[in-house]
């Protein structure tokens, strides 16, 4: 009789089975989708962080330059006495960018020839009132209009003057790093049509502040920071 017992009578006493392991529930699984996803977003904001702290001394350095230039080519153009400060060039994202402008500003869309890819600056409506008022006989001491909905033509075609005149010491100002090369594509009075690239993509953003006969506007400039990639 005691050969037919059951064998696990033989089994060591003091073991204990295991518990079978409960299949984790949907909602479990989801938190850890949740928790997974917020760490991703959280390195990608550290990463973000860095890039917004990063600094470009090559680029400083050329921007100065270009100051320096274009001031003369300015002078020349509009017949007044002109300066332009440089501030330094920061990194954000292009909705960042895009965010900092009124819902209408002139926008003009360049292709960088020699990258591969787009960019774009922005002139301030008092930049090109003021000019157009110096260009046409005028100091430069009217109100300028802070927002505008279209530009005449004959605005239009001043400020291509004024975006050949800033493309061309820009390429000059890059020459002893890169050759530089921008074709002047159109122009935009709204981002909704001047996307150069996505919303979250970085973007390197150069302001200049123009004083003409003592009345200042902004000029910008914002490339994609993946275009810049291949210079490092």
């Amino acid at each position: 009789m005691a050969e037919n017992e059951n064998p696990s009578a033989d089994s060591d006493p003091g073991q204990t089975k295991e518990p079978p392991m409960e299949p984790a529930s949907p909602v479990e699984g989801m938190d850890a989708a949740y928790r997974a996803k917020g760490e991703q977003q959280k390195g990608m904001f550290n990463k973000l962080e860095q890039l917004s702290r990063r600094r470009m001394p090559t680029v400083e350095l050329i921007h100065e330059k270009f100051a320096r230039t274009v001031r003369l080519t300015l002078f020349n153009m509009i017949r007044s006495p002109v300066e332009v400060r440089v501030q330094l060039p920061m990194v954000k994202t292009y909705a960042q960018f895009v965010q900092s402008f009124p819902e209408r500003t002139n926008i003009n869309i360049v292709n960088i020839r020699s990258l591969k890819g787009t960019g774009c600056w922005c002139i301030a409506p008092g930049v090109i009132y003021i000019a157009i008022d110096n260009m046409f006989g005028g100091e430069g001491r009217l109100a300028p209009r802070s927002n505008v909905k279209e530009y005449t033509a004959t605005e239009l075609r001043i400020v291509r003057r004024i975006m050949d005149g800033l493309l061309n010491e820009y390429e000059k100002a890059w020459k002893s790093v890169h050759e530089m090369k921008f074709d002047f594509m159109r122009q935009e009075t709204n981002f909704a049509f001047a996307k150069i690239t996505s919303p979250q993509e970085m973007v390197m953003h150069a302001k200049f502040t123009i004083d003409i006969n003592g009345r200042e506007g902004d000029v910008d400039l914002c490339i994609p920071f993946w275009v810049l990639d291949p210079l490092k």
